[in-house]
């Protein structure tokens, strides 16, 4: 059966219960009845029971639903092919857990004057971030430059979804050597910037063939102490701004990528990993840590040897995003969105991959997303061993609704966000 003939039972169907109901309403108040009312049982015959109506709107119903159903089920293509996966029931807020509104606390800089600030470096009383339009900026005595962009469009034509890939994403971001950035692009690669004038040099091109395929969507990056970087491609299907398919299929699309200096090549350390997001090497050096977000765990590699692969923290009690260095020795993880023990729609949705295709066909996935990841602020301190030690909330998201990552420096937490418009500031000596 077709589309076409399909819609024109549908049509028909439709077309019935509105006739019959309009019949029978007309037949009850027309002006006749209402004068004469045994021209209306002329009309409307006795033998006709009065659960007749009822009974038919429901088949009528039945049927329309029916064929609504199997024209989704069957004749809609979905654009995902989820994934079944069983997480643990989410951690209870308890101990280094328990809520407080301390992130409410959080300041906003630079409110309305730059959009999406994902990742933060603070160096010598600058503030190094990207944002939503592609663009580099440097922030220094409360004035913001832009360093550098990436883009082949002017800065003006960019900060739509339709331009994203043109126009580039800079995501992670970390100091390197005494001038430098290293940039992480989501669509564009790997790039060495200025920190003086904003000169750049492409240390690796998404146009690149690694092991067999290009990546997709480069996210976060870190330094080994003898060069090497370690990034993540979170998936090689879906680019960034199709982040909520990736979620939504929850496959093993992710890899940890490396770039060795020395030879300027780039080789697969990890794959099949399930949207790899933060990167951060330990402190002792010995491992790089990863988080897998929609496992909500994060995995630990030793970095000489890839395939020593261990849990370092699992049954996170949200999607987790970047991970960075606290200055107590432990480290910061944040969230996209929380999971909680009472109900979590993520989880729900997670053993049920036929609701999440059949709602990929009906609804925009954007929309579910911004069910699943209702408004909540949440900041980790994970100690050498991945045990939660502290945690910062904004319960109400009213102030913080989402982090992507912190930067940890002289007391002071700054907050990046992937949409937000400001970067968040908290004292970290308050608490």
């Amino acid at each position: 059966m077709n589309i076409p003939v399909l819609r024109f039972f549908y049509d028909r169907l439709l077309w019935f219960f509105i006739m019959h109901t309009e019949v029978r309403q007309r037949a009850k108040h027309s002006p006749e009845t209402e004068n004469n009312p045994s021209l209306e049982k002329e009309i409307l015959p006795r033998k006709q029971p009065t659960v007749y109506k009822p009974r038919l709107i429901c088949f009528i119903l039945f049927i329309l639903i029916l064929f609504s159903f199997i024209f989704v089920e069957f004749l809609v293509e979905c654009p995902i092919e989820p994934q079944y996966h069983n997480l643990p029931t989410p951690p209870e807020f308890t101990g280094g857990l328990i809520p407080s509104d301390q992130l409410s606390n959080s300041l906003h800089l630079y409110e309305g004057q730059l959009k999406g600030p994902e990742s933060i470096v603070v160096k010598n009383g600058h503030i190094y971030t990207g944002t939503a339009q592609g663009q580099v900026l440097d922030i220094y005595e409360g004035v913001i430059r832009v360093l550098a962009s990436f883009g082949s469009l002017e800065p003006s034509s960019c900060g739509s979804y339709k331009n994203e890939p043109s126009c580039g994403r800079p995501l992670g971001m970390r100091v390197y050597k005494e001038d430098y950035l290293l940039v992480l692009d989501a669509y564009l690669g790997l790039f060495m910037v200025s920190t003086k004038n904003g000169d750049f040099v492409e240390l690796f091109s998404s146009k690149t063939d690694i092991s067999g395929g290009k990546t997709k969507f480069l996210n976060d990056l870190d330094i080994a102490k003898d060069g090497r970087i370690f990034f993540t491609d979170s998936s090689s299907k879906y680019e960034r701004r199709h982040n909520v398919l990736e979620v939504m299929e929850s496959a093993p699309h992710g890899r940890l990528l490396v770039y060795d200096p020395n030879t300027q090549l780039v080789s697969v350390w990890a794959d099949k990993l399930y949207f790899p997001n933060g990167v951060q090497i330990s402190h002792d050096q010995k491992y790089v840590l990863v988080s897998q977000t929609t496992k909500c765990n994060i995995v630990r590699f030793n970095v000489n040897e890839p395939s020593d692969m261990s849990i370092f923290a699992d049954n996170l009690p949200g999607l987790p995003d970047n991970i960075r260095l606290s200055s107590t020795g432990g480290y910061w993880v944040t969230f996209a969105t929380i999971r909680r023990r009472r109900f979590s729609a993520y989880d729900f949705l997670a053993r049920r991959p036929w609701i999440r295709q059949f709602l990929a066909k009906v609804i925009d996935l954007e929309s579910v997303a911004q069910l699943v990841a209702r408004p909540y602020g949440l900041l980790l301190e994970l100690d050498q061993d991945g045990a939660v030690s502290r945690s910062l909330h904004d319960p109400s998201g009213t102030v913080i609704g989402a982090v992507s990552e912190v930067e940890d420096v002289d007391g002071v937490l700054y907050l990046g966000s992937y949409k937000a418009p400001f970067i968040g500031k908290l004292d970290n000596n308050l608490y």
